[in-house]
């Protein structure tokens, strides 16, 4: 017999896992299939703190955690990032697409607060420009963990010769960077 494993994530995806193992001789775990170990509180656990937000004007919206504030507004990802009131970021996140000899531009919606509770904010964000639109959710925990969820689709059939998602840091803080598998400071796999 197989064993295989599959979960829903909050926002309904489901996922579905390689085999974790082929058979399972003798009796099962009396484990398997509980909820131990797996906390269902919404509360924010100390030291950390309940997650804020504040809307800045028609299309700006700020989110607080422990010291940091997230901004979107201006672009499909993150406008900026403050951490003890630092900018961490030297310019808003941001796509380059080129195709052929142009890159392709988008315009700015405004960003939408699609669920907000003291451990987790997700927003919403949908830009448009040279027949395609990039989505994305963000969403931001209250540990500081910041997951970016994002598509692209066109209208028609659209040759695509590079895609980039740029984050410009100051080198200050760049060298704090580590991808797996990689060096501290050197993204080895990185264009």
């Amino acid at each position: 017999s197989q064993i295989e494993g599959s979960f829903i994530d909050d926002s309904g995806r489901k996922y579905i896992a390689d085999i974790l193992q082929e058979s399972i001789s003798g009796k099962l775990p009396k484990w398997l299939g509980s909820n131990e170990g797996v906390d269902t509180s919404t509360a924010v656990p100390a030291p950390w703190q309940r997650l804020t937000v504040e809307k800045k004007g028609a299309n700006i919206i700020d989110v607080n955690c422990w010291g940091r504030t997230y901004r979107f507004g201006k672009t499909a990802f993150i406008d900026a990032i403050y951490s003890d009131g630092s900018k961490m970021l030297t310019k808003p996140m941001g796509l380059i697409i080129k195709s052929g000899k142009r890159n392709l531009r988008v315009k700015a919606q405004k960003p939408k607060l699609l669920s907000k509770s003291p451990e987790k904010v997700v927003i919403r964000n949908q830009f448009t420009g040279a027949g395609f639109t990039i989505h994305t959710d963000v969403t931001v925990e209250f540990d500081g963990l910041v997951r970016l969820d994002w598509g692209i689709s066109a209208i028609k059939p659209l040759d695509v010769d590079s895609l980039v998602l740029e984050i410009s840091m100051p080198s200050s803080i760049a060298g704090y960077l580590y991808d797996f598998p990689g060096k501290w400071g050197q993204i080895d796999n990185s264009g």
